[in-house]
């Protein structure tokens, strides 16, 4: 099975919401509305059929660092080593 979109959900951890939504929304042409989900502000970027999305996100226990992390889950990991 051919997987395609591996990466399918992020988010991305900003210290000033609107700061994140103004630069990535003019770096990537998308309006960002803000959401309150619970205690967090949520601003999601859009997503079209079955694409990747994500969401910038600011609220207790999200950190912001220099850099990037990426976690991954291979599709044939669950699959018996011979």
């Amino acid at each position: 099975m051919i997987m395609r979109n591996m990466a399918v959900w992020f988010e991305i951890p900003v210290k000033d919401m609107e700061r994140a939504r103004n630069f990535y929304g003019n770096v990537l042409g998308y309006d960002l509305p803000v959401q309150k989900v619970g205690e967090f502000a949520m601003a999601f970027f859009p997503m079209a059929g079955h694409a990747n999305s994500g969401t910038l996100i600011q609220g207790e226990g999200y950190r912001v660092n220099v850099g990037i992390g990426i976690i991954g889950r291979r599709a044939d990991r669950h699959r018996r080593a011979r």
